[in-house]
């Protein structure tokens, strides 16, 4: 009787130094994971939003299809694509006095910029 109890005590520890072993070995694993580089933006700029959805934020203002329909405020349509580019390389550049289209030439490219001077120089 008292063999039989020191086989199973003998058993547990037997038992009980492999899990701690096993357990040893995936911590270890787990410490000797290399860390993920840090985040770095794409290299390769985003691509240009559509004419469309560039045009969609110019007609809260001046208005749908870029004709206003509030008098204070220049209507885009028609308007000559020289002119349009011109303006909002001015108001970029904060040399043409402006409130909002300061800021909002200031994120522009300047295919953005040709991309919607063209769009509205084609609206009738």
């Amino acid at each position: 009787m008292r063999r039989k109890g020191r086989e199973d005590e003998m058993k547990r520890i037997l038992a009980l130094a492999i899990l701690a072993t096993a357990s040893t070995g995936a911590l270890a694993q787990q410490a000797a994971a290399p860390t993920p580089p840090p985040y770095s933006p794409p290299a390769a700029p985003s691509p240009m939003p559509s004419v469309d959805v560039m045009a969609a934020a110019c007609a809260l203002c001046h208005g749908p299809e870029g004709k206003a329909v509030d008098m204070s405020m220049n209507s885009l349509a028609g308007q000559p694509k020289n002119n349009m580019v011109n303006s909002l390389n001015q108001f970029r550049a904060g040399t043409k006095p402006a409130t909002i289209m300061t800021r909002i030439a200031r994120g522009l490219s300047d295919a953005e910029i040709d991309a919607v001077a063209s769009y509205y120089a084609a609206r009738r």
